[in-house]
């Protein structure tokens, strides 16, 4: 398959890193800042997929995958796999993303397990109290679903890996920012996409949400306090208000 890997350009520039911490500290305290931090991975991900296909002009299918799973090739041809088993242009497949949910972000998290989890609980608002190991087969409501595919299972948005046909991206659905605030951009883009959502329960990502020791120290020390204050949140501002401008 072709590929094409995004982090920044002049469209949509990569913050440096202290910088993207900061927002995203800042992100955690009030509605304004996640707005921008959202705006900003919205116009990344935009800007991902017009840069591929631009890149690749003969795409019929799009998997945009999150660098966090990357090297799971075994998911990722299984959700790749099952995709092409179903009808084309017929559904959005996302994979099942299960993780350890313990921050570690400071040295005491060291101490103590943290359990598997569903994790990517924004994106997948349908499976956010979802156990380890959930099969819909044996759940007392969704055994009388009929999804297309064993193994599927409806959801109203997906995560951060999925496929789906380009026409979904030629109907003009974006990333974005809701209104009102109840969800991400990746919920954004699902929710306004036509065809109906499935997540990939054959195809098993993992995610580990704990630091390194060396990384949770440097979470201890905050750099980001050292970032002049308005700098990270001023650049943030000006995507925020081309987001909005073409959402209008």
């Amino acid at each position: 398959m072709p590929w094409h890997f995004f982090s920044g350009d002049n469209v949509a520039p990569d913050l440096p890193e202290i910088e993207y911490l900061s927002l995203r500290q800042s992100a955690q305290k009030n509605a304004d800042a996640l707005a921008r931090y959202i705006a900003y991975l919205a116009t990344k991900r935009n800007r991902a997929v017009e840069a591929a296909i631009e890149k690749y002009p003969e795409t019929t299918d799009v998997m945009l995958c999150d660098s966090y799973y990357v090297h799971q090739t075994s998911a990722l041809t299984r959700l790749i796999s099952d995709y092409f088993e179903l009808p084309l242009d017929s559904v959005i497949l996302g994979g099942a993303v299960w993780g350890r949910i313990k921050p570690r972000t400071r040295v005491r998290d060291f101490i103590g397990r943290s359990k598997i989890e569903w994790y990517d609980k924004w994106s997948y608002p349908d499976l956010r109290f979802t156990p380890f190991g959930w099969n819909p087969e044996e759940d007392f409501v969704a055994r009388f679903f009929r999804p297309p595919l064993r193994g599927l299972y409806r959801v109203s948005s997906i995560g951060g890996v999925s496929i789906w046909p380009r026409s979904v991206w030629e109907a003009g659905t974006r990333f974005g920012v809701f209104e009102d605030m109840h969800g991400c951009e990746l919920n954004y883009f699902f929710e306004h996409a036509s065809l109906p959502k499935y997540v990939d329960l054959n195809a098993v990502f993992r995610r580990d949400h704990s630091y390194t020791f060396a990384k949770a120290m440097r979470c201890a020390l905050h750099p980001g306090r050292f970032v002049p204050k308005g700098r990270a949140q001023e650049a943030m501002r000006r995507l925020w208000d081309q987001i909005r401008s073409r959402q209008k």
